[in-house]
């Protein structure tokens, strides 16, 4: 009789299988912008990524090397992007630099597509007050080998902050690149960021007062005798905060069949994306 009744629930479940046609909207094409700005910026210039977005029967549209890309200040200067062939970005030459506290204002335009702006207010540049590191060389439990260093940042009281923390060494011997150390945190006050690039803190928890993180760092390439070891510590944007924390999320479940759909959040007006200028303290441990 069992057996019976467990085809029968089989017949019952397969034979209940409908297929339903969904009738997706016509995708409206709209300009994508990515711009993440530093100051002081070590890099010395800016880049822009510009695309257009697609419907999910669509094909990728080339790169939009026909379009036009500004970044002002407000009541201030004005400059040009151009297109780079080789890696199929816009880049600026930094002979001028996004102060904190000043807004700027980053535009858009391509052939056949709405104009699209953000407009953004540079944040300040934190205030580090202190730091220790400590090689205590342990293995985190995702078998990551670390040592220990901690960063205290003194908030202002007069605005609402975002910060991002991560981790760089760079040769003693010769001024050379930044290389991004796998940082991470177990503090409370924290969230990762996606693939160790940091960690994610606001001060709702201690406006206008100092705290102190603990972090981790992965030591597999540090030598201290041959690496300095830096830490910065950005000031950044509220909606940048937003865009990156939604990216992990996105991460978590790009597996996960059941998980909700995500909506990626944008500052760009009638368009896609994120612009944003990150004030950095590039603090020296040793």
């Amino acid at each position: 009789m069992k057996k019976v009744l467990s085809l029968l629930i089989l017949w019952f479940l397969f034979s209940c299988e409908t297929v339903v046609d969904v009738d997706l909207p016509e995708h409206d094409p709209k300009l994508v912008l990515h711009s993440f700005i530093e100051i002081p910026n070590y890099y010395h210039g800016y880049v822009c990524r510009v695309g257009q977005s697609v419907g999910l029967d669509d094909e990728l549209p080339p790169f939009l090397y026909e379009a036009d890309v500004t970044i002002k200040e407000e009541g201030g200067w004005s400059r040009n992007f151009y297109y780079s062939t080789p890696s199929s970005f816009f880049y600026l030459e930094a002979d001028v630099e996004p102060k904190p506290g000043k807004t700027y204002i980053l535009e858009a335009n391509a052939p056949g597509l709405e104009p699209v702006s953000s407009r953004i207010e540079v944040p300040q540049i934190p205030e580090v007050t202190g730091s220790t590191y400590e090689e205590v060389d342990g293995i985190d439990f995702r078998q990551v080998p670390f040592n220990e260093a901690t960063i205290t940042i003194q908030d202002d009281p007069n605005e609402e902050n975002y910060y991002e923390i991560s981790a760089y060494i760079q040769n003693r011997s010769f001024d050379s690149s930044y290389y991004h150390v796998y940082t991470w945190s177990y503090d409370p006050l924290t969230e990762e960021m996606m693939d160790g690039q940091g960690i994610l803190l606001n001060d709702k928890t201690f406006n206008g007062g100092s705290v102190t993180l603990n972090l981790r760092m992965e030591n597999t390439y540090i030598e201290p005798e041959n690496h300095h070891v830096t830490i910065w510590v950005r000031g950044i944007t509220r909606s940048k905060y937003i865009y990156v924390k939604t990216l992990r999320v996105l991460q978590e479940n790009q597996f996960n069949p059941f998980a909700e759909p995500i909506t990626m959040p944008t500052n760009v007006e009638n368009g896609y994306g994120i612009f944003a200028v990150d004030a950095i303290n590039r603090y020296v441990i040793f």
